[in-house]
């Protein structure tokens, strides 16, 4: 991280953040056009990213099998997109109102969690070495792919950021909580635990979906209330900047409050 190489990838990404946001401004094509660049996007960074990952193992019994590891199943906050993209761009008129909140969600959660991961790219530290990051496909994969949602983030504000609402402020909020409880059940079911005398021990390795078992940066948590403090602060991060981007929506909802007993 913060390395030579690091800061060419984030000059490249910037560069194409901005070119594409300049084309979305000046073509204005219609949303779905963009999730279908999205959705190949989408696909052609997964297709990469099991090629380059898969290993094949023994198995005790006998035979080999393909095999990834665990840290890199499509439960992080950015490859959960994937998901909802699919979602969004092929679900049905009927789901209409459930498309429209995966859209509020989408739109502040794109935005920051890939350009989080864009800051602090996790793939120096457990995939490959910061000098290769220009000579193998993971690296491409991991940056180009977090710069399209960066993209599609800002191009859903661009389509439907004067319908969002309060409302959709407050369920987005909901659906990271209700994702960062889903993922500590999750980080503790892929753990792998160590018995002593039936008991649990300690963890030979475990994953660490949306950060809710280990901070991003190097502090340790000893203890029960340590985790409950970092959790604390997580959701208070996470709470403010996404009420940061959505502070167009409350100023025209408080603005529309304002107005309101003029109008009658």
């Amino acid at each position: 991280m913060f390395t030579v190489y690091h800061f060419i990838w984030l000059a490249i990404c910037a560069a194409l953040i901005a070119l594409c946001l300049i084309l979305i401004k000046k073509l204005k094509p219609a949303l779905n056009t963009v999730l279908n660049v999205a959705v190949a996007v989408s696909i052609l960074s997964e297709t990469v990213k099991i090629c380059s990952v898969i290993k094949i193992l023994d198995v005790s019994t006998g035979g080999t099998v393909p095999y990834i590891e665990l840290n890199h199943l499509p439960i992080h906050l950015c490859s959960i997109q994937i998901i909802f993209i699919l979602f969004v761009r092929f679900a049905p008129a009927s789901m209409e109102k459930l498309r429209d909140r995966l859209l509020a969600f989408m739109y502040p959660t794109c935005i920051l969690g890939a350009a989080a991961a864009l800051l602090m790219p996790s793939i120096f530290s457990t995939t490959l070495p910061p000098e290769e990051a220009f000579i193998r496909p993971m690296a491409y994969q991991f940056f180009l792919f977090h710069t399209m949602l960066v993209i599609l983030g800002v191009a859903i504000w661009i389509d439907r950021g004067d319908r969002l609402t309060v409302a959709d402020y407050k369920n987005t909020f909901f659906m990271m909580v209700l994702l960062a409880v889903v993922s500590i059940y999750l980080n503790s079911v892929f753990a792998t635990p160590v018995y002593s005398d039936g008991e649990v021990t300690m963890i030979e390795k475990t994953t660490n979906f949306f950060f809710t078992y280990i901070p991003p940066v190097p502090i340790a948590l000893t203890k029960t209330w340590h985790w409950m403090l970092y959790l604390a602060v997580l959701l208070f991060l996470c709470a403010a900047l996404i009420a940061l981007l959505y502070i167009p929506v409350f100023v025209r909802a408080w603005k529309k409050h304002k107005d309101a007993p003029a109008d009658n």
